[in-house]
Formats: structure tokens, sequence, C-alpha cells
């Protein structure tokens, strides 16, 4: 496990305030029509398996663990094309996801631009490596109790955890490869916006990394200066929804809207309500 990750995350990245919006499209179309063409196009050795409730596709191979395309990727390109140039454009997408049907190709090429952190249930680790002939190693820090900051390789075509095979590769040791996540979190996090006129808020990105935004130090610092104390919900559907720690009936907001996620089959990937306060992060406390 990396070195207490706290201090590195508290230090001040440059970075632009947050975008205020009336809204943000969905990309369920283009993830259907997106796992079509993989489920077309695809060798028989490899699983696609569309993941809706996380707004992803799953791909394995036959001795590659599973990594994932986001179609909020492409997603993005199609609003600006024709019908039919979507089509050629999703085909030419699912193509390139499967240019090397072992998979080497997707698990291996990348660059230190496209390394991003993640927050995820501490437990994680068991999943990804669930299946593992020889378990792989990741590079993991903490956050809070229950939660772990893992690194993401995030190309164009697939989004996959970052293994400690792939962080020597790329030559970065930890306190390399956390100053490299947070500096691409920084540019990523320009075009992050709020979304609703009055508390719970709830802050959009791309749909796939609103959860590493708890990670972007310059945000909550602006965030926390304009409201004061901030009550924060991360789902395991990307949503970070936060409200003025003002009251008690703040704390019963936060709760109801937590509910309303569980009963649409989201949660909370704490498991409780999180408080920012002064620049610091910790679990909700109900009575105060």
């Amino acid at each position: 496990m990396l070195a207490s990750l706290r201090g590195v995350f508290t230090v001040a990245i440059l970075g632009c305030g947050p975008v205020w919006a009336e809204g943000h499209g969905g990309s369920e179309d283009t993830l259907r029509a997106l796992t079509d063409a993989l489920v077309r196009a695809a060798p028989s050795e490899i699983t696609v398996t569309p993941e809706p409730e996380d707004d992803r596709i799953q791909i394995r191979g036959p001795d590659t663990g599973p990594h994932f395309v986001f179609p909020t990727v492409l997603h993005n390109r199609l609003s600006l094309l024709t019908p039919q140039q979507r089509e050629i454009e999703v085909a030419d997408f699912a193509a390139s996801v499967l240019a090397d049907p072992s998979g080497s190709d997707l698990l291996t090429a990348f660059s230190p631009d496209q390394i991003l952190p993640t927050l995820r249930p501490s437990q994680m680790i068991e999943t990804i490596t669930a299946g593992d002939d020889s378990p792989r190693e990741f590079p993991v820090g903490p956050f809070l109790p229950g939660l772990s900051v893992f690194f993401m390789v995030n190309t164009p075509q697939a989004a996959r955890f970052m293994t400690r095979a792939d962080q020597n590769r790329v030559g970065l040791d930890d306190a390399a490869l956390i100053e490299r996540a947070l500096e691409n979190l920084a540019s990523e996090a320009e075009r992050v916006e709020i979304v609703n006129l009055r508390p719970p808020y709830r802050l959009v990105l791309d749909g796939a990394f609103e959860n590493a935004l708890l990670l972007h130090e310059p945000l909550w610092i602006e965030l926390e200066m304009q409201y004061g104390p901030l009550l924060v919900l991360v789902s395991d559907r990307h949503d970070v929804v936060f409200s003025p720690a003002e009251n008690r009936r703040s704390f019963a907001r936060m709760v109801e809207y937590r509910d309303d996620l569980g009963r649409l089959g989201a949660i909370a990937i704490s498991g409780d309500i999180l408080l920012r306060q002064a620049g610091m992060w910790s679990y909700a406390d109900p009575v105060n």
C-alpha cells in the first residue's frame, strides 16, 4: 500500500472554479449501440458485458482481467454527427477497442497523462483480483476507513485499474504517481459543473470519474469558502452530491437523497455521509 496520501491531497493544485449548469445529458443509447457493435465484432474468446448501472461495458479476454469502456467518451463525439455518421463512428470505435484480440494493447499501451485517481471501497481490491491465477498487485492509498484511492488508466477506448506492473512500465515511483494523477485530475476538473439550483447540489464531470473530484483539493477549498462545512455523498453510480452542513435538517435531507438512490439501485460507496470541514474529510456525525 502507498504511504499516506493525505498530505499530498491537501496541497493546492492549480485549477479552475466550478461552472454552473442547469442540466446534463445521458449516454444510454450510446451504451446500447456500442455494446451491439462490440458483440457483433468481438472474436468468440472475448466476452462483452454491458453494465448500464455503472454506464460502462466490461471486456474480458481469455488471459486478461477485465477492462472497461465508458461510452461517455464516444457519446460526446456522436452528438456532433448525423445518424449515418454516428453508425460509422460507433463501428470504428468498436473496431479500435477490439484491434488486438488478445487485449494486450489495451492492457499495456498508455501514457502517464492518461492516469487518473479514483475513490473506491477498500474491499474493491478483492473484486478486481477475483479469478486471477496469480494475484496482481495494485498501487492503493488510504482516504478514510473503508475508502481507498485507486488509480485508473483512462484511454479513449477503455478504462481499467492500474497495476504495479503498469506503474513500473511508465517509471513512476509512488510519489510521482500521486503527483501525476492529481495533475491530470486538475486538468479534467476544469470541466466540472454544478447541477441543481438548491441543495443538495450535484457535481458532474464525465459520468465516469466524478468520485475522483473528492481528491481535487482546490474545488473543495472553494466550495467550503462559499458554503462553509459540507455534507457529501458519493454513490457507486458516480454521483457526487453535497449540501451545506447547516443543521440536523441538512443531514436528514442527505439521508433522504441517499435512500432515494438506494431505491434506484445505487449505493453510497462509503456507506455513510461524509463531512468536509476545515480542510479535512471525515464521516458525518448525525448527532451534531
